[in-house]
This record gives C-alpha cells, sequence and structure tokens, in this order.
C-alpha cells in the first residue's frame, strides 16, 4: 500500500510539474489509443443500455447513457484537435501536458459513469444482468492497461471511480444479487491496480532507454561527423603536405638517374667508378622505396576518388595467366619455392572483366603469397562454375588466423613475416600494407569480390570470381598487347615547369637518352623559346600547377600558336580526389609525382610512338 501511495503521488506530480520528454511521450501514446479510448467506454455503454433495456428503468438508463456522452466527447475533441500535434517537440512540451491533464479529466469522468451505473442501474435488473455490468466493466479495467496505464494517475482514477467503490455502495443496496461480489471486487482491483503501476514503470523504463539510445545515437552521429571532418582536414593536410614532397622526390629521382646514366657511360673506367655506381645503386634503391610508396598510396587515393576506371568487356584470361605464369616462374627458381599454374587448356576462359584490374590484383595475390610461404608451394588455379570462373591463388605458407583475415584487407596492415626480405623486396617491392586493400577496391569495381580462407601453420586460399562472357571478343583490347616502343632519338621535347631543379633534372635525363629539350617556366617563355628554332615542338611535357597557369592553359596555347594539335603530358603531385578527378577528365596522358625515370621515359616514347 505504501508502494501504491508513492506511486500515485508521484503520479501526480509528474502529471503536474514532471520532465518534459517523459509528459510528451505519455501525451503521444495517449493521443495514439485515443480512439480506442473513445469507442471502447461509449460502445460499451451502449451495449449495457441494449442488454439491461427495460420499460421501467427507461430513464435512468437515457440519463446515465446521456452521461456517458460526456467524456466521449472530451475525448472526440481531443482527437480532432490534436491529431496533428507532435507533442514530443519540444515546443510543443506545454501542450502535452494540457492534454494529459483533459485526458485524465475524461478518463475520471468515464470512470464516475460507471460508478453510477452500480448505484442507480445495476440494483434495479436481474443477476444476468448484473453480471454483463460486472464483466463489462472487468474489461474496460483490463482493457485499459495498455490505453491508460502509461499516465497511471488517470487508470487509478477510472479503478477507484469504477469499481473501488462497489463494496462501499453493496452496504447500502442490497439489492446487489452476485455471491461474494465484495471479496471479488477487492482481488479484482488490487490485481488491476498492480498491473497498472506495471505497465506505468515499463512505459517510463523503456521511455528512459529510448532516451539514452537517442542519446548515445546522437554521440555517435556527432562522433562521426568529427570523424568525417577531421579525415577531410587530414587529407587536405596530407594533399599539402604531399604535393611540397612530391616535389623534391620528382627532383631527386631524376637526378639519381642522371647521375646513374653518366656513371655508366663516362666514368666507368675510373678508379673510382665501382664506389661510385654501388653508391649510386644505394641511392636508387632508396629512392625507389619512396617512389613505391607515394605509387601505392596514390593508386589508393584515385581508387576511392573513382578516378580509376574499369573497363568491363569480354577479355581471355589465358594470355594474362601465361605471362604471370612465366613471370612468376621465374622468381620461384630464384627463390626456390615451387610454383605451377592449373586449368584446363580444352575450355575457353573468356570473362566479363578489365585486364589490367584482374593482372594487377592477381600480380598482388602471388606477390603475397610469396612473400608468406617459405616451404611447400604455391598454385594459381582456375576453375569453371555456374557460369563463373574461380580463381584461385593457393599456397602453403604461414597462413593467417581468424580474426585477421578481414583485417588483412585494411589500409596499412601487414602480417610480419620471418622470411629474408632482402630478395623479397628485390623482386616484389616494398610492402606497405596496401597490396590487397588496392586489390579489393579493383574487384569491387568489377562487381567482384576477394574471399580469403586460410589455416594457421596450413596455408592460406585467395579466390577471385568473374563472370564467363556471353560471346567471344574478336580482338583484343589495346592493354592485352605489351609493345615495346623503340627509343626515338633526336625527339624535341618541350619541358615546362617553374621549378628549376625538376627542370635541369629533367632536362639532363632526356638529352642523355638522345632527346632534344627545351625547357621554359610557362606558355609564353615556351613559345617566345621556339621561335628561335625551325622545328616544331613533338611532345609537350608540361606541370599541371605553375606559377600563373596551370599546364592545361599553356599546353593550348602552344597548340593555338603552332595551330597543331601536339602530344603532350602532364605532370602532377595532386593527391586530392577532387583535383585528381578534374585532371585526368582533361583528356590528356598524366603521370603523378614522384616520379621514375623509366615511368617518364616508358610514357615518352610510348605519346610519341602513338603519333
Amino acid at each position: 500500500m505504501k508502494s501504491l501511495v508513492q506511486r500515485v503521488l508521484a503520479e501526480l506530480l509528474d502529471l503536474f510539474t514532471g520532465t518534459d520528454d517523459l509528459a510528451a511521450a505519455r501525451a503521444k501514446h495517449l493521443q495514439s489509443s485515443i480512439i480506442i479510448a473513445l469507442f471502447g467506454s461509449l460502445g460499451t455503454s451502449i451495449t449495457l443500455v441494449f442488454f439491461m433495456w427495460r420499460e421501467d428503468l427507461k430513464l435512468p438508463l437515457i440519463l446515465w447513457l446521456i452521461c456517458s456522452h460526456i467524456p466521449a466527447l472530451i475525448r472526440f475533441w481531443l482527437w480532432r484537435a490534436y491529431a496533428a500535434v507532435d507533442f514530443e517537440q519540444t515546443h510543443n512540451h506545454v501542450l502535452a501536458k494540457f492534454y494529459l491533464r483533459i485526458s485524465t479529466l475524461a478518463t475520471l469522468l468515464a470512470g464516475i459513469v460507471f460508478g453510477l451505473g452500480w448505484a442507480y442501474l445495476v440494483p434495479y435488473v436481474d443477476v444476468n444482468d448484473q453480471l454483463i455490468y460486472l464483466l463489462a466493466v472487468i474489461a474496460l479495467l483490463f482493457g485499459g492497461l495498455y490505453t491508460y496505464s502509461p499516465n497511471f494517475i488517470a487508470y487509478l482514477l477510472f479503478s477507484v471511480s469504477a469499481i473501488w467503490l462497489v463494496p462501499f455502495i453493496s452496504l447500502f443496496v442490497a439489492a446487489i444479487k452476485i455471491e461474494n461480489l465484495n471479496f471479488f471486487i477487492v482481488l479484482i482491483s488490487l490485481l488491476s491496480t498492480m498491473f497498472g503501476m506495471r505497465f506505468s514503470l515499463s512505459f517510463q523504463h523503456n521511455h528512459q532507454l529510448r532516451k539514452n539510445v537517442e542519446h548515445l545515437l546522437d554521440e555517435v552521429t556527432q562522433k562521426h561527423q568529427q570523424a568525417v571532418e577531421a579525415n577531410a582536414e587530414k587529407s587536405k593536410f596530407l594533399a599539402s603536405v604531399s604535393h611540397d614532397l612530391r616535389q623534391p622526390m620528382h627532383a631527386i629521382s631524376l637526378n639519381v638517374a642522371t647521375i646513374a646514366t653518366s656513371l655508366d657511360q663516362f666514368v666507368s673506367a675510373t678508379p673510382h667508378a665501382s664506389f661510385l655506381q654501388e653508391q649510386t645503386k644505394r641511392l636508387t634503391t632508396n629512392v625507389n622505396y619512396l617512389n613505391e610508396m607515394f605509387e601505392a598510396l596514390l593508386d589508393m587515393s584515385r581508387l576511392d576518388a573513382g578516378v580509376t576506371t574499369v573497363d568491363l568487356h569480354a577479355i581471355d584470361l589465358i594470355p594474362i595467366i601465361k605471362r604471370l605464369g612465366a613471370e612468376f616462374q621465374l622468381i620461384s627458381q630464384e627463390l626456390q619455392i615451387p610454383f605451377s599454374v592449373k586449368y584446363k587448356k580444352s575450355n575457353n576462359y573468356y570473362v566479363v572483366a578489365d585486364t589490367s584490374a584482374v593482372d594487377r590484383i592477381l600480380r598482388n595475390l602471388l606477390s603475397n603469397a610469396f612473400k608468406h610461404t617459405g616451404s611447400g608451394g604455391i598454385r594459381l588455379s582456375m576453375l569453371l562454375k555456374n557460369n563463373s570462373l574461380h580463381i584461385h591463388v593457393i599456397d602453403t605458407g604461414l597462413g593467417i588466423a581468424k580474426n585477421l583475415r578481414e583485417k588483412i584487407f585494411q589500409d596499412f596492415v601487414q602480417i610480419q613475416s620471418n622470411k629474408v626480405t632482402s630478395v623479397l623486396q628485390h623482386q616484389f617491392g616494398h610492402s606497405f600494407g596496401l597490396g590487397l586493400g588496392i586489390a579489393r577496391r579493383l574487384a569491387n569495381r568489377m562487381n567482384s569480390e576477394i574471399i580469403c580462407r586460410s589455416w594457421v601453420g596450413k596455408g592460406s586460399v585467395f579466390s577471385l570470381s568473374l563472370p564467363l562472357a556471353d560471346a567471344v571478343p574478336s580482338a583484343l583490347s589495346a592493354s592485352e598487347s605489351i609493345a615495346v616502343h623503340p627509343q626515338i632519338n633526336n625527339a624535341l621535347i618541350v619541358v615546362i615547369d617553374d621549378e628549376e631543379q625538376i627542370v635541369e633534372s629533367t632536362s639532363s635525363l632526356l638529352q642523355l637518352h638522345g632527346f632534344t629539350v627545351i625547357t621554359a617556366s610557362g606558355s609564353a617563355d615556351a613559345i617566345k623559346k621556339l621561335q628561335h628554332t625551325d622545328k616544331r615542338p613533338d611532345l609537350l611535357l608540361c606541370d599541371f600547377r605553375l606559377l600563373n597557369e596551370t599546364g592545361v592553359v599553356a599546353i593550348g596555347l602552344i597548340q593555338e600558336e603552332f595551330n597543331y594539335d601536339i602530344p603532350a603530358i602532364i605532370i602532377t603531385g595532386e593527391t586530392s580526389p577532387p583535383e585528381i578527378q578534374a585532371i585526368t577528365h582533361l583528356g590528356y596522358k598524366t603521370l603523378f609525382k614522384p616520379l621514375s625515370s623509366d615511368s617518364l621515359l616508358q610514357a615518352i616514347h610510348a605519346t610519341l610512338q602513338s603519333t
């Protein structure tokens, strides 16, 4: 009883001075069930009048039915007036409390109506009608657990006025003929009140849990937004810093290549030539390490930016498999690790994919297999199944623990190997933990996926599934045929860059390889110097960000001056995804800093050969 009194007092306090969000939640619940309350009590009253109708009781029944319309009219008004109000909005919290008070009043009036029925109707009907009335009130009492109990004070007021007073009424009205009615009423009253209190507490606890969840979601959203903003700032910072780092790295790479070429050509007979060549070789190794790191980061940036696109068409995988098989067979001989390629030669292996993407994925998977296999062997196999081609890279290496099989596809995650790394670095380059991440990105671009199965201490299987092509392609794509371009001597190349060190290193390297070079800091400088020659440029090699213009503008002005579409290559150190997209969409061949001498010369040869 003490708990009940405390609960009633707490509910009364909440009704008039409680927290706004709890009052709003209660009002919203009552708002959603107002129709049930409206037609539940009014429909019960009409039904009882129908069953209890007697001519000698006609006037009390009509008056009682009219009284039952009063709470119904109040609820009808609440339904119409507040149907569109969202009580959980902060500015509607005052309305929510008002709604609760009026709804409580209507519930109390409904209880009083049924309480009056015990005094003015039930004593004048037979025992069957009395039982019907009792069952109707009990039905309303337990049916109202869902409707009223979140607002416990309203439920309690209905219970007290509708049924609690029956034992006192029966003391003065002897005509109530139901046996043991008082005991039954007390039992029902206690049970219904206990259930109502429990329902109310559950509603309050659920509301608090919902608020806690909303608070946590707000915190998560806020943290996510902060992470997005921090990532954006990090990207801006890295783009700025990496651009500044790429410039000297690009120059260093070209300078080292120039020194190495000069040593090979001019000073091989000097006493210190071998020492200088060894030091240059070490310097070249370190420069290549940095170039590999920048290249891997750039590949990742281009994939995330959507710049690296895939050309999905029907391709024959056999040339790719044969080429990779031949390359890695030589590596397996040097590392003394057995390597085999297995597939049925009678089948056609035409799939819908991108040649360069498949080559890059398989190359990364095979490289990882060799890096982590000390004994046993490695196999590259192809299997046709369910209109798909399944390519498996199988090794007998260290294996991967279950908790790492997804993490290895995350950026910068590596599994350390106890193998000797010098030979591996010579064959595969340095590892930065980006290879599998790039491979998965490429697979996703082809609407495929890479699946890893592994057993610790036994080995791993990496699988790539590709859809079979419906038709055999009539010709190979250009990317499937790799031609070696011969060196083109005496070609006139205009190098345009506002960084003096890069201009000088690039010019020296190209001249050592037989090209005629004119250097300029911009389009105006290039046009001025070209006016003193009687030859049109064969190639424009232009940095994207110049002092007063972009490389695209400079190339356009020079082409306009000569009224000829001069082949051009743009070199850039940009890493920001929007910037990369903007550059690559211009249509020119684009190279990214830092650039190795081999990559630069290969691009120059390919561009000159294609004209």
